[in-house]
């Protein structure tokens, strides 16, 4: 499966971590997840993909899937577009997620965004223009 998923090439490596990954394993018993907090070894990438979750749901993309047609309505889009335009919402997202994918995984030579710019500041720079627009939002709101 691996060799048909990378090509070729490319699996040899990935099995080789695996089983490295695997034999550093052997006999560990699984933790408990609140065994996991007192764990220094993986605390902090806990604490992020707490934070990170956080921060999706701040952001409001399941309140759009879930108010979509009242919102659309609001918005001035007519009722038979509304189903066209949550699409298109979720084909942006399909789009973005898309073009975010490591090249390791795609077998993409050139690499895509992750691998060019660096998750960090994919990570900084979201949660920027999230402030940004939240402010925006809410002085447009507050001065309307």
């Amino acid at each position: 499966a691996l060799k048909r998923f990378h090509g070729s090439s490319d699996y040899r490596r990935e099995m080789e971590d695996i089983q490295r990954e695997c034999f550093a394993l052997d006999g560990e018993k699984p933790k408990k997840p609140w065994q996991l907090f007192t764990d220094r070894g993986v605390r902090w990438q806990l604490i992020t993909v707490i934070v990170m979750t956080m921060g999706q749901q701040l952001s409001g993309i399941n309140a759009i899937y879930f108010y979509a047609t009242y919102i659309f309505e609001q918005a001035g889009i007519s009722v038979e577009k509304i189903p066209y335009v949550t699409l298109g919402t979720g084909a942006c997202e399909c789009l973005t997620a898309l073009s975010c994918v490591r090249k390791n995984l795609l077998s993409c030579p050139q690499g895509l965004l992750i691998d060019y710019v660096g998750r960090r500041y994919l990570i900084i720079g979201g949660y920027l223009l999230m402030t940004l627009w939240c402010t925006v939002l809410t002085f447009s709101l507050t001065y309307q």
